[in-house]
C-alpha cells in the first residue's frame, strides 16, 4: 500500500493500525497514545492487541469523554486493557520502556515531543501520522498567497490554537520553541531555525517544505537510534535497532 498515494486520513490510520498490530502482536507491554484527543484510535488498538496495555492521553479529558458518551450509546465498553489519562504529551514520563508509542495527526510540534517521548524513554516501536506541519515550533502563521478552503481552514484553526495559548495555555512548551529545531544534527549543518520557521509558515501548500520538516524527523530518529522501517505520506514507523524484528 505504501507504493501508492495514500490521502485520505482513514486509510493512512487503518494502515497504522494495521501495522502497529503486527508490530506488536502477542507482546505483553504498554503502548502509549498520547495527543488521542476522543481516544477512539487508542481503544481500537487495545481491542486489537490484548496482551498489552494501552494508555491514551491527552491535555483535556471533554473529547474524550463525549467520544465514550457515544460508545455507550451503542452498548459498547472500553477493552479492559485499556486506560485514559489526563496529561500533555511534553510531560509524560512512562515508568518503564514502552512497548511502542503511537499517534494519529499530532499537530506539528507535538508530533516532534511524541517522538521526543518515544526516544527518551527508549520505546520499541514508534508508529505515527504527522499533520499540520505549519505548527511545528509553536508557529501560527500562515504565508500563502493562495485562498482555497484548505488554507482557510488552517487560518482559522491556527486562531484558535493563538485564544488556547492566551487563555489557556494548552498550546505550546518551552521545549517547543522555534529555537529548538531543526530536530536533527544533520540538518542543523543545512538550514537554521528562521529557515523552519519560513518552511513551516509556507508547509499549508508547498510539499517541498512539508518534505523538509518531515526529513529532518527521520533524520533525527535515525540518529537516536531507530531504524525506519517505514516512511511515506507523513506516516513514520521505526524500530530500535536492538529491537528489530523481521
Amino acid at each position: 500500500m505504501l507504493k501508492h498515494k495514500l490521502m485520505v486520513r482513514g486509510a493512512k490510520d487503518a494502515l497504522l493500525k494495521t501495522v502497529i498490530e503486527r508490530l506488536c502482536a502477542d507482546a505483553p507491554g504498554v503502548v502509549l497514545n498520547p495527543c488521542c484527543v476522543f481516544a477512539r484510535h487508542g481503544q481500537h488498538i487495545a481491542r486489537r492487541l490484548p496482551a498489552a496495555t494501552v494508555v491514551a492521553s491527552d491535555i483535556v479529558s471533554t473529547w474524550q469523554r463525549l467520544f465514550q458518551v457515544y460508545s455507550t450509546l451503542r452498548l459498547r465498553r472500553p477493552p479492559p486493557n485499556f486506560r485514559f489519562d489526563v496529561q500533555s504529551v511534553y510531560d509524560i514520563e512512562p515508568a518503564r520502556a514502552p512497548l511502542a508509542v503511537v499517534f494519529f495527526g499530532g499537530c506539528g510540534s507535538m508530533t516532534d515531543a511524541a517522538f521526543r517521548l518515544a526516544v527518551g524513554s527508549h520505546a520499541r516501536y514508534i508508529v505515527g501520522r504527522a499533520c499540520c506541519h505549519e505548527n511545528i515550533g509553536m508557529n501560527t502563521t500562515v504565508t500563502t498567497l493562495k485562498f482555497t478552503p484548505w488554507s482557510i481552514g488552517h487560518r482559522v484553526k491556527n486562531r484558535i490554537y493563538r485564544v488556547c495559548a492566551d487563555r489557556l495555555g494548552h498550546y505550546g512548551h518551552p521545549t517547543a520553541t522555534i529555537d529548538t529545531y531543526p530536530l536533527s544534527r544533520t540538518f542543523r549543518a543545512l538550514i537554521d531555525s528562521a529557515g523552519m520557521r519560513r518552511c513551516a509558515q509556507h508547509a499549508v501548500d508547498c510539499r517541498l517544505c512539508q518534505t523538509v520538516i518531515d526529513l529532518d524527523r527521520a533524520s533525527f530518529l535515525e540518529e537516536s537510534g531507530y531504524t525506519l522501517l517505514a516512511y511515506n505520506e507523513n506516516m513514520f514507523v521505526a524500530a530500535r535497532q536492538n529491537g528489530i524484528q523481521a
